[in-house]
């Protein structure tokens, strides 16, 4: 079967081997109780995956050095706005069953599964964050991958709303704007909310488009909730900015690449 991921090779890491510090309990497989090393050699890497009716199932694994040492393998996924989707942790398995978890080979010191996502989930960047618990019942995080996630839905562009801005500024006194975003794919598919602004004598600023922030940082960007779909921006203008009529306009643009509509407005420097 032709694959959808965007990157399937496998991406080669090196860690510091994780040493965990030996208990009480005798343990007839441990060489030594003081030091149980793990150490990740490879997994699974693809930097795109899109959502079918054919194929909904996303393929993992991890391979380890020293699978001897390790009594089970287990992993979270979290959304683009680092929610857990997952209601307990799904585990990894190094058992032969390539149908049920794309295993291939027993006892290979590669840990796979397959995990199935679902449509009803946002488009965005999702992490997936490996586990290990060895021999001593000790669980340590290994590793973390992130790829970016279609859910096959129609696109829509997202839409602005709600412009809160003052209509005149003065010089070298800031001041807070912010826009309302939506978007029919959800606001994890919003890929950034920005303006573009004009002198008075119709220049444009050269630095721009500016990029506004969702991100809760009202003392820098005057954001007051992170993640409610309002971008803020703080601004002031210099001491021998143009004096007259400047023009702010916004839009956002989606992971599809779609815009927005575009929302102008006029603030008089004095």
């Amino acid at each position: 079967m032709k694959s959808k991921y965007f990157d399937m090779k496998k991406l080669l890491i090196v860690l510091i081997p994780l040493l965990f510090t030996g208990c009480d309990k005798n343990y007839d497989n441990i060489i030594d109780e003081l030091r149980v090393p793990l150490q990740v050699v490879s997994l699974s890497s693809f930097d795109f995956f899109e959502y079918t009716p054919e194929d909904s199932v996303i393929e993992l694994f991890v391979r380890f050095e020293n699978p001897e040492n390790i009594s089970s393998v287990f992993f979270d996924v979290f959304s683009p706005d680092q929610k857990k989707i997952n209601t307990s942790s799904a585990f990894l398995f190094d058992d032969g069953d390539i149908s049920l978890h794309g295993d291939s080979l027993k006892g290979d010191g590669i840990f796979s599964a397959k995990y199935p996502f679902s449509q009803s989930l946002s488009n965005g960047r999702y992490q997936i964050s490996y586990y290990v618990e060895d021999i001593l019942s000790r669980v340590r995080f290994v590793s973390t991958q992130s790829f970016t996630y279609e859910n096959g839905k129609e696109k829509f562009p997202p839409v602005l709303s709600n412009l809160v801005i003052p209509d005149s500024a003065t010089r070298g006194v800031p001041f807070v704007f912010s826009v309302k975003v939506d978007d029919p794919n959800g606001l994890a598919d919003i890929e950034k909310v920005y303006f573009e602004l004009f002198r008075p004598d119709g220049t444009r600023v050269e630095s721009g488009p500016f990029n506004m922030v969702d991100n809760g940082n009202n003392e820098i960007f005057g954001d007051l909730v992170a993640g409610d779909g309002i971008y803020s921006y703080k601004n002031s203008f210099g001491a021998t900015a143009q004096t007259g009529s400047w023009r702010f306009e916004f839009e956002a643009k989606d992971l599809g690449k779609k815009l927005s509509n575009k929302i102008i407005h006029n603030i008089i420097v004095k």
